[in-house]
């Protein structure tokens, strides 16, 4: 993967940078028109492949809408 460009007055760019080259990385590859599921599972491969630790199944989570909040519980995307 190619240098990103890196804002070292954040203090998570680094970071950040990887996550979106790993994004960009799927999308070049894979281009538009699959489901959701398709990129969920590339965008796991390729971090995997950079080496990024993340977690994809998270129980609940709170946001906020318009002002209002909400609690939603969230399924894994698929099973592996």
């Amino acid at each position: 993967m190619k240098t990103m460009i890196i804002k070292v007055e954040y203090p998570l760019s680094d970071l950040t940078g990887k996550i979106i080259g790993c994004a960009m990385e799927v999308h070049k590859h894979l281009g538009n028109g699959f489901q959701e599921v398709i990129y969920q599972r590339a965008l796991e491969i390729e971090m995997n492949l950079q080496k990024l630790e993340f977690s994809r199944k998270h129980e609940k989570f709170k946001h906020l809408f318009k002002t209002k909040e909400s609690w939603v519980q969230l399924q894994k995307g698929f099973k592996k």
